[in-house]
């Protein structure tokens, strides 16, 4: 279910359990990279002040690697986050900030043309 979806605001990462309970784990904590190499682990959301987008670990050439989605006017971004041990806070910022541009590059050239 989304609203199950483990997120990160305010740099911390709650989760939801299944006794209807939570836990919250700041982001770049020891807990943080833990809960990042769990097997189970293969999405969170993502939200600031930048924007928010859907992180998901994928399995590619042998790794596994995080991506961040975010769906806008229909169309699908995507944008590379990296390894687990690199999803620092201030990378999660910049991607958020990366998926807003890639926005606003697309709804310029549409009303443009």
């Amino acid at each position: 279910m989304a609203h199950d979806t483990p997120q990160v605001r305010d740099g911390v990462l709650t989760l939801k359990q299944t006794d209807g309970g939570g836990a919250a784990i700041p982001v770049e904590s020891s807990d943080w990279w833990h809960w990042l190499d769990e097997p189970q682990t293969t999405i969170f959301r993502f939200f600031s002040r930048q924007g928010s987008f859907t992180a998901r670990r994928e399995r590619k050439s042998g790794g596994q690697y995080w991506y961040a989605y975010r769906r806008h006017q229909g169309k699908l971004h995507k944008a590379y986050l990296g390894k687990s041990e690199e999803l620092y806070l201030a990378r999660l910022d910049t991607t958020a900030v990366l998926l807003l541009k890639q926005f606003e590059h697309h709804t310029n050239r549409f009303n443009h043309n």
